[in-house]
């Protein structure tokens, strides 16, 4: 099965509802219409009818405002302290006050459990739609069932048959620099079966959280309706194997895997709420309502005491919610996964030079024209090109978009069949997982204190950051060589003027670097929007975008340091210029490296000349440097020299960084 989607389930089949208390049409009608409320439900019933009944036990036992209700329905207080579901569909909800009305919304839900008509959009009846909420409700209310019968939901019932779950596992694909909906990583739910083994876990069911996005959207609106909520944001449940392929295969991210301690009921209980939330939508946001902020809420129904949920109020970092997920106990093991880019950079480790070099030849011209050279070979040097080589045709298939193709190519057909020949077993790399793992890196938030000095006068900064990473953050636990800040602010008080200045705010600032050899061409590129304090004469504040692209590749044999160039361009604006505009090309030339466990280094020079604007070129060199102390804790220092003109000017800090 390619896919299994509760949301195009087949419902084939059909329910004799037996009416009992409250007239069966008149239920229906009120549904319809979505006016069932309290008031409407006492002036058609008696007190003899059980849906009165039940209405009045439940505000006796005041379950509207039992945390496993506000759950089931995410009911979360607004800024002004009243009930709001996010949930957006209006499909979610019985009564038309339900989205903000705890008490209506559950009124009407108990009576529309009286009715088996079948409702938008998979034609199932209210018990069967909202399963988890029947469930949690007749717990609690203690249904009778002479007078409400339970209907039979085949649907749910093969749902829970095909997942067989037994336990439930966190899954982090790390960050992916070149995809800016994934730069902060991504988390989904794998569904365990009974029984499973390593090689057979791929098999299993994934429950996935992601935006609904038209492939036809620009990059433009792409941001912009990400960051406004602009996309309907829906569950899936999807097999596990489509999305390793895609993010360890097609994306080049390493993936970790979170088994949760989770009983069994919950688990149960959880994949109720799924599947009554699969038909439904969210408003997406990158940053706050995204993948692992519902992914919570998923688990929110057996937490509803304490929501995992409460504790992501701003954003929502994914790595935050692995780390909120350990600190509560619920991680029972961590597993690691290599990514297929890494398993083909590990196998070129082991391998000669010439014949890395004799593998990209075969793909460039043909396997038939190195067969001659290949023979030459040992057998077991001959393994390592033709596994290289096969790995590498199955990389590119997924990478060109061409993962619809599952028939073998004439190529890997004669290389499979070459390979065949040789008797000899092959030899897995060795790729030991990181030492930390990624939950265990440094915190998000970021609060420093330093010490300045800029043009001759010395002075104290304070900066603080909600998220995420840059290059000289401590390395452990995240992706090298890629930064993604976002709203760094920046105090600055300076000695001479004895002044208090906002001296810098960068919205955002994305750094991806990414080294190319034989095998992999991934591009290199940066993206800064920011407001800065100006140091030149006659201009007080700048506002300014830039963006560039170019290639990085590893120095040494340890790949521990990497040389990148960019070229791109500066759009600056200040009321202060003399056409308030300036434009420039931009050429970068940087240098990043750890040469020993926890000193990072950084350094680069830049070169503009405007083409709009005074004409002028403006020359920068950049040497920073840190140490990290701990886990959330780092010493930087930083040097920057800038020479614009006939004007030149120095700026020197050392700064403390507490990650939290």
């Amino acid at each position: 099965m390619a896919r299994f989607n509760i949301f195009f389930l087949p419902f084939c089949f059909s329910l004799i509802f037996p009416q009992y208390g409250l007239a069966q049409s008149k239920v229906d009608t009120l549904i319809e219409q979505g006016e069932y409320d309290a008031s409407v439900s006492l002036s058609i019933s008696s007190q003899d009818h059980y849906l009165a009944e039940i209405v009045q036990q439940s505000r006796s036992n005041r379950l509207a405002e039992h945390p496993i209700w506000l759950t089931l329905i995410h009911y979360k207080k607004n800024f002004f302290g009243h009930y709001e579901s996010q949930v957006d569909s209006r499909d979610f909800f019985f009564s038309e006050k339900g989205k903000n009305d705890p008490q209506a919304e559950l009124e009407a839900t108990l009576a529309a459990f009286f009715s088996n008509r079948k409702m938008e959009p998979n034609q199932l009846s209210a018990q069967c739609r909202f399963i988890a909420r029947f469930h949690w409700l007749g717990q609690q209310l203690k249904f009778d069932a002479s007078r409400l019968h339970k209907e039979a939901c085949d649907d749910f019932d093969l749902f829970v048959r095909i997942l067989s779950a037994e336990k439930l596992t966190a899954v982090f694909p790390t960050t992916h620099p070149n995809s800016p909906s994934s730069m902060f990583g991504h988390t989904l739910l794998r569904v365990d079966k009974k029984g499973q083994t390593e090689q057979t876990k791929m098999l299993n069911y994934s429950i996935n959280y992601a935006a609904q996005v038209d492939p036809n959207v620009d990059s433009f609106s792409y941001s912009l309706l990400g960051l406004s909520g602009g996309f309907p944001g829906k569950f899936s449940v999807v097999p596990y194997y489509t999305k390793l392929r895609e993010y360890a295969q097609m994306e080049n991210r390493d993936v970790w895997e979170y088994t949760l301690n989770i009983s069994q009921d919950e688990i149960r209980f959880i994949l109720m709420h799924v599947y009554e939330l699969a038909p439904s939508y969210f408003d997406y946001y990158f940053f706050t309502e995204n993948c692992s902020y519902h992914l919570l809420s998923l688990l929110d129904v057996s937490f509803a005491e304490s929501r995992l949920t409460d504790n992501f109020n701003g954003w929502t970092i994914p790595v935050d919610t692995l780390r909120l997920l350990r600190e509560k106990g619920l991680v029972t093991d961590v597993q690691y996964n290599a990514s297929h880019g890494r398993i083909i950079r590990a196998k070129q480790q082991t391998m000669h030079d010439e014949d890395i070099e004799l593998t990209m030849l075969a793909y460039k011209t043909g396997f038939e024209n190195i067969q001659p050279q290949l023979a030459s070979l040992s057998e077991e040097r001959q393994i390592q090109v033709l596994d290289l080589l096969n790995d590498y045709y199955r990389y590119k298939k997924l990478k060109d978009a061409d993962n619809s193709a599952t028939k073998l190519n004439k190529q890997e057909r004669q290389v499979l069949l070459a390979r065949s020949k040789i008797k000899l077993a092959s030899q897995t790399p060795d790729i030991p997982p990181p030492s930390i793992h990624p939950d265990l890196g440094h915190h998000s938030q970021r609060l420093a204190i330093g010490a300045t000095r800029l043009m001759g006068n010395n002075g104290v900064s304070l900066s603080w950051r909600p998220a995420y990473h840059d290059l000289l953050d401590p390395s452990a636990g995240f992706v090298s060589n890629s930064a993604l800040q976002f709203m760094n602010l920046q105090l600055n008080y300076d000695d001479a003027t004895k002044q208090l200045d906002l001296n810098r705010a960068t919205v955002l600032d994305i750094l991806s670097i990414e080294p190319r050899d034989q095998f992999f061409h991934d591009t290199s590129w940066q993206l800064t929007l920011g407001w800065e304090h100006q140091p030149e004469p006659g201009i007080e504040n700048l506002s300014y975008f830039r963006g560039g692209a170019g290639m990085a590749f590893t120095l040494g044999e340890n790949r521990q340091s990497v040389l990148y160039g960019l070229l791109g361009a500066s759009l600056a604006h200040s009321l202060d210029l003399k056409d308030e505009y300036r434009f420039a090309p931009l050429l970068r030339a940087g240098f990043i490296s750890e040469p020993i466990n926890r000193w990072r280094l950084h350094s680069y020079a830049e070169s503009q000349r405007e083409v709009i604007g005074e004409g002028q070129r403006l020359d920068t060199f950049v040497v920073q440097q840190s140490i990290a102390l701990s886990r959330n804790l780092s010493f930087r220092l930083n040097a920057e020299r800038n020479q614009k003109s006939d004007l030149t000017w120095h700026e020197f800090s050392a700064e403390l960084h507490i990650y939290y």
